[in-house]
């Protein structure tokens, strides 16, 4: 049986490709990571619930997220550029497998809410108060996330949204489960729906 060689121009493309992933899978873990540090000297904040009620929550609640993809299909100024510029970042995303895709969306999930939704707001809330807790991690919540000031303000929205849903749950684990399973369908979607969109 005649040997399978990669060609230069297939290793070429797929040496950046892993980087890509293996750079955004270091991040979303070191998020994680400062989260925990914080977490250790003015916590306790981060709070799993390995329980059914705090699953059920996190699938339910992740329905109303999938909102904002209906919104990026209104043919206004603000959501063609969200759309642009998503296409053009998800273009990164184009040679994941679905399970880097899903690893990626686990991770962001995780680590992203421990951060903003276990530390920030926790500390945010000992300090400020509950509200104010919420408000402000909601509001780092979307500068973090800045992609064009309209994109700051959606995630700005799901942030208090998934605020909400922690001090519903009174853990993290709804608002985390939540938070991948958007991000996972989201960047499936996406990736596949603004090739031709955009």
């Amino acid at each position: 049986m005649p040997e399978k060689h990669s060609s230069p121009e297939r290793e070429a493309i797929a040496l950046p490709d892993r980087r890509y992933f293996l750079k955004f899978l270091i991040f979303e873990t070191a998020v994680g990571l400062v989260a925990v540090i914080i977490n250790y000297f003015f916590g306790p904040h981060i709070v799993f619930r390995f329980e059914t009620l705090p699953l059920i929550y996190g699938v339910a609640g992740a329905l109303p997220l999938f909102s904002f993809l209906l919104l990026l299909k209104i043919p206004a100024a603000p959501f063609h550029r969200i759309r642009q510029s998503l296409a053009s970042i998800l273009k990164l995303f184009e040679p994941f497998s679905l399970l880097q895709i899903a690893l990626l969306s686990a991770a962001a999930g995780c680590a992203e809410e421990m951060m903003f939704r276990g530390v920030l707001q926790g500390i945010a809330g000992q300090y400020l108060g509950a509200t104010s807790g919420l408000f402000l991690a909601a509001l780092l919540f979307g500068l973090g996330h800045w992609i064009t000031p309209g994109y700051a303000l959606l995630a700005g929205l799901a942030g208090l949204y998934l605020g909400w849903l922690k001090n519903f749950d009174g853990g993290l684990t709804a608002p985390a489960l939540a938070h991948g399973l958007y991000d996972f369908f989201a960047l499936v979607y996406l990736r596949a729906s603004l090739k031709s969109t955009v």
